[in-house]
């Protein structure tokens, strides 16, 4: 939910905040009433951010919702599409506890349970719910030395520390994410072109006793 510039999780059902969406898909010629219309309704999903280093940052989705029969609709003859330019994963600020991060990729799973609420009237849903999340960051960047970042020491520590990284845009235009307890919860190494690594797993944990503070993204806007 956004909230001035930020976006931060909630947990509630949909109402004034949380929303369910219809979606849909034209499929025919611009302007003609001679193609089905495919739609859902009542969707709710989960998605991933995927941060290939120096290439554009994109989000994967994957929702559900009730199933409505396809009638014939026309297209659209006006589309107004985006304008503003895609976000690289360059230039970035990518820390986890104090420690800059140098990795080939940084993905974040909002990893939300997705279930469809049934029920007898329609077309036997109502419509689609989160009932929980588990928001985790995978990356795997340069091993260090130890004394510089000793990551077997924070797993078997089970230490929470700070994770953020930032997404570099047109102008001074900034797209930052951050989970503030960012906790190890499994570290392998890895080979990324005879360059050993570190592959691990974060579980983005609540800042104390204060709910959906999981993760956060932050628009900086080009001024």
């Amino acid at each position: 939910v956004k909230t001035g510039q930020v976006f931060t999780p909630r947990s509630e059902g949909p109402g004034a905040n949380v929303k369910t969406l219809t979606i849909g898909c034209y499929l025919g010629p611009s302007g003609a009433n001679n193609g089905p219309f495919k739609s859902l309704s009542g969707c709710a999903g989960t998605f991933t951010l995927v941060c290939p280093t120096g290439k554009m940052a994109y989000f994967e989705f994957d929702f559900q919702g009730v199933w409505i029969a396809p009638s014939d609709v026309a297209v659209p003859s006006s589309i107004v599409y985006p304008t503003a330019l895609p976000l690289r994963y360059a230039n970035s600020t990518s820390t986890w506890n104090g420690v800059a991060l140098c990795v080939e990729n940084i993905t974040l799973d909002a990893g939300n349970e997705v279930v469809m609420r049934e029920c007898a009237s329609g077309n036997g849903f109502e419509a689609a719910i989160v009932t929980d999340r588990r928001i985790k960051v995978t990356a795997n960047p340069e091993m260090r030395r130890v004394a510089t970042e000793n990551t077997w020491t924070q797993f078997t520590g089970v230490t929470e520390g700070i994770l953020t990284w930032s997404l570099d845009g047109p102008g001074n235009s900034l797209f930052t994410i951050a989970a503030p307890k960012a906790q190890l919860g499994s570290v392998t190494e890895g080979n990324r072109n005879k360059i050993v690594t570190n592959e691990l797993e974060w579980a983005c944990n609540k800042d104390g006793s204060t709910a959906d503070t999981d993760a956060s993204f932050t628009f900086t806007a080009s001024t």
